[in-house]
């Protein structure tokens, strides 16, 4: 009998471990369906952008013929934006879009925070391959991108919508969400025990319900001054032709990412890029109150350069692809008494997400549907422009790039 117990625990210990680790394997697959990937949105009919936390609907993957003209959207927490899904400008630009040309137009924002050039590259192949859509826009934040890569402030290979789609909140209306078992364990099969342990021992609060008047949402974060301050001279560095080398990184990103865009392009798909502004770029008060508490040399500013260099890569790299750059038309509304930044959350105000939509509704009737352009003297002026210094910049440190720059992955 006695010399039954070694294999008997032997076997009851092999069959633990098998069923852990199928228990495990389950588990991690299940999760794994939550990814976003071509295979988790083309389960059904319909992609629930809404239930993973992005600030758009859900839509239909698929596009009757006589469905609207459909435009996937792409950008940063410019992109995501801070007010609510009615007031985006994506959703604006719809409108607009539709009110000027007739047509039913659909802007599906797909704006994810702190991203960058290699995220847009990975949400087009993951949101293109499973929505049907006639067009692509691009919004380049030229106070963040190009540092969020050279300064590595964003890993290159984060996944696709890591941030929000764990949150147990909408960031939109503030309603409780499910999301499922937390992580906290290596093992999956630990996490589902200790949540059993909490459901049943009662320590699992609800989540409050939060509330938050239209037109902002839940992503409104207001720096304190010097916070705000300290951000804003940090972005300045984007304008400051000493700081080139340093962002080598960020602009062999945007040539790859230029690269795909072409790419893009050529499938007949219609693309636009829009090189937005950050705050000090239109905001000369901002600018003033960076000067006046770090110590740089002003003179060496260009608030300009990387609209320049990067509407030059674009140019060589892209041409099939429109670029236009938004800092003329709202430094014109500024001029108009209209604040397009939200205090100093450094991000497009409910007035700004309305201005910059109508500039996009109306260019797209243009020059996607051939209709008559709308008179407004704050549009127009859609490129930045070249001078002495930034064609020597352009010829010195961005055309080496374009020979060295890999198809993917940073300069060796």
């Amino acid at each position: 009998m006695r010399g039954n117990v070694l294999p008997n625990l032997l076997l009851v210990a092999a069959s633990l471990t098998l069923g852990i680790v199928l228990a495990e394997a389950v588990l991690r697959h299940r999760d794994a369906q939550g990814d976003i990937s071509y295979e988790s949105l083309t389960r059904s009919d319909v992609a629930d952008l809404r239930a993973l936390n992005y600030n758009a609907a859900a839509v239909q993957r698929g596009k009757m013929p006589s469905g609207p003209f459909r435009v996937l959207s792409f950008g940063d927490s410019f992109a995501y934006t801070i007010v609510q899904y009615g007031f985006t400008y994506h959703s604006v630009a719809a409108r607009a879009a539709a009110a000027q040309s007739g047509k039913t137009v659909e802007f599906v924002n797909l704006g994810e925070p702190a991203t960058s050039f290699y995220q847009y590259i990975n949400a087009y192949r993951a949101f293109g391959a499973a929505l049907e859509h006639d067009a692509v826009i691009f919004n380049i934040d030229l106070g963040n991108d190009l540092l969020d890569v050279a300064y590595a402030f964003v890993a290159d290979d984060v996944k696709v919508n890591r941030l929000f789609v764990n949150l147990t909140f909408d960031f939109q209306t503030g309603e409780a969400r499910n999301v499922g078992i937390p992580r906290k364990f290596q093992l999956r099969v630990m996490d589902y025990a200790y949540a059993v342990y909490l459901s049943l021992s009662g320590k699992i609060q609800p989540v409050a319900q939060r509330s938050r008047p239209a037109p902002y949402s839940f992503a409104v974060a207001e720096l304190g001054e010097e916070a705000w301050l300290d951000h804003a001279n940090t972005q300045l560095d984007n304008f400051d032709s000493a700081k080139l080398p340093a962002l080598k990184d960020g602009y062999v990103a945007a040539i790859q990412f230029a690269r795909f865009v072409q790419e893009i392009a050529g499938t007949g798909k219609r693309v636009l890029v829009v090189l937005s502004p950050n705050q000090a770029q239109v905001d000369g008060s901002v600018l003033d109150k960076v000067l006046g508490r770090y110590p740089r040399d002003a003179g060496r500013l260009d608030l300009d350069l990387s609209a320049r260099l990067l509407s030059g890569i674009f140019r060589d790299v892209a041409p099939l692809a429109s670029v236009i750059y938004l800092r003329p038309a709202l430094a014109c509304a500024a001029q108009k008494g209209i604040s397009s930044y939200y205090k100093t959350d450094t991000h497009w105000s409910a007035e700004g997400n309305q201005f910059v939509g109508e500039l996009l509704g109306f260019w797209v009737a243009e020059h996607w549907f051939g209709v008559a352009p709308k008179p407004d003297d704050c549009a127009g002026d859609w490129q930045p422009g070249t001078t002495a210094d930034s064609r020597q910049h352009y010829e010195s440190f961005i055309q080496p790039l374009l020979l060295s720059a890999p198809r993917e992955g940073r300069l060796k």
